[in-house]
């Protein structure tokens, strides 16, 4: 599939991504692209039908993530975003979430509370801060959970009951 985006210029506002994306699109991933604003809103209205999102180094350059909307996003991957520090998620977004992999972001502490998050059964974390690993562990204390940890990596999964 053609996007129709000029390959020597990157996008500096979502918008310019979003209107060469179509609402049927099912995945999506993103490297390199750069987006200097919280654009998760504009992406989660955008293409409602979006189940797999991949935001891999330095698609993203913010340090708060807002993530609105999404109504059938199954799996969220974010990797290599150097400046990420929280990923925020109000309730009723992201509700069909099952699955959601943060790796190498160096900078993000905070986890979004899990109660918004009610579908999730796997969350893994991969070279990451000791603090976010401790905000998920307090976030997920009184989940039916079980936590593998190796070399400073950590693999929640969570149980549904």
């Amino acid at each position: 599939m053609q996007l129709g985006i000029d390959p020597t210029r990157q996008p500096q506002h979502a918008g310019e991504l979003v209107v060469v994306l179509s609402s049927s699109i099912r995945q999506l991933t993103l490297s390199k692209s750069c987006l200097d604003e919280d654009s998760m809103g504009l992406l989660g209205r955008a293409l409602p039908k979006l189940a797999v999102l991949r935001l891999f180094a330095e698609s993203y350059t913010g340090s708060k993530m807002r993530c609105t909307g999404f109504p059938e996003l199954r799996i969220l991957k974010l990797w290599k975003l150097k400046n990420l520090e929280e990923v925020i998620v109000e309730s009723g977004d992201m509700s069909n979430l099952h699955e959601m992999e943060i790796r190498e972001c160096p900078m993000m502490k905070k986890f979004p509370r899990v109660k918004h998050l009610g579908m999730l059964k796997e969350l893994t974390l991969t070279n990451v801060l000791e603090d976010l690993v401790k905000d998920v562990e307090r976030n997920l204390d009184n989940q039916n959970t079980y936590c593998r940890k190796n070399n400073g990596n950590a693999a929640f999964l969570i149980k549904v009951s």
